[in-house]
């Protein structure tokens, strides 16, 4: 991620197919806050309570609860 652009890489998109998704400057900031804060060095942006990778389905509960549709 650099100051002016930055984008975040999905593994597995819709269709298993792998995408590049652009990120705003808000949402770059607030990720190098929660990148700050991490004192593990795990290669998983997001992880659950038991340091395992989340669920595509709590991705979706998680977005759901802001009212954003993860398509």
């Amino acid at each position: 991620m650099e100051e002016r652009s930055g984008s975040i890489r999905v593994r597995k998109g819709k269709g298993n197919v792998p995408r590049t998704v652009p990120l705003p400057i808000e949402a770059r900031l607030e990720l190098r806050q929660y990148l700050a804060s991490r004192t593990d060095d795990h290669p998983v942006l997001f992880l659950s309570n038991y340091r395992s990778r989340i669920s595509s389905r709590a991705v979706q509960r998680i977005l759901e609860k802001f009212g954003v549709h993860p398509h």
